[in-house]
């Protein structure tokens, strides 16, 4: 494997791989609205490892979230969830399947989350004790989106 590729599965802290501060990632954010069809679409670039970092606000807080096809909701690191007055331990706890494995979280609903200029509300999340170090935009949100690929941007159309 090159020196410069992380190897992939569950290594070390996921912090190490997508760190949260992530240059250039306000410049990688286009939203765009059709005049034509009414549609308001965002337009993500990836960061040099590939990974679809996204600046956005969940519940009106400003948090920095990476893009999961593979994760089926929202997941919020506790040390977020807290930092935006979510109390995540009033949540169902649940048992989540993580690359680390099974991993107990908490089920909480999120009244909104923004990207660009679409912000849309009422989303399950779950919030998870350790192992999370950035939020993962999984498919409670994306699944409200049509998500399209060009080359290395990522296009997403809310339906």
């Amino acid at each position: 494997m090159p020196a410069n590729r992380a190897p992939f599965g569950p290594v070390g802290p996921i912090s190490q791989y997508f760190p949260l501060v992530c240059p250039g990632v306000a410049e990688s954010v286009f939203t765009r609205a059709s005049a034509a069809s009414g549609q308001r679409t965002v337009t993500l670039t990836p960061d040099s490892r590939g990974h679809y970092m996204v600046q956005g606000r969940i519940n009106g807080i400003g948090v920095s979230m990476m893009v999961d096809t593979g994760a089926t909701l929202i997941a919020l690191p506790a040390s977020e969830a807290v930092r935006m007055g979510i109390d995540y331990r009033r949540g169902r706890v649940v048992h989540s399947s993580t690359a680390n494995g099974v991993a107990r979280a908490y089920l909480v609903r999120l009244d909104t989350v923004r990207i660009g200029d679409i912000e849309l509300s009422q989303f399950d999340a779950v919030v998870h004790d350790g192992g999370l170090d950035v939020i993962l935009l999984g498919n409670s949100f994306l699944n409200r989106f049509d998500m399209r690929r060009d080359g290395r941007q990522m296009t997403l159309t809310h339906r």
